[in-house]
């Protein structure tokens, strides 16, 4: 399985137009990592919003002075 991982500080609409574009990726076996970087605006509620309507299979990871700080697994277990 192969990981796509985007990173995100104060764009979400950037990250979503990417995340759309690949919902429509078929025939691939692969997940999303999200790894925001401590963004202020609303950026983690619309991902995670996003995320919960579209897709299994992204997992997004909120640093916060590189420390992880919140973790939301939209995964399977696999």
């Amino acid at each position: 399985m192969t990981a796509i991982i985007l990173l995100n500080w104060n764009g979400c609409d950037d990250t979503l137009a990417c995340l759309k574009s690949l919902s429509a990726v078929k025939g691939k076996d692969f997940y999303v990592v999200v790894a925001d970087n401590g963004s202020t605006d609303d950026s983690i509620g619309r991902l995670l919003d996003w995320g919960s309507k579209h897709t299994k299979r992204m997992l997004i990871i909120r640093l916060f002075l590189m420390f992880i700080s919140k973790i939301r697994l939209l995964l399977p277990k696999i």
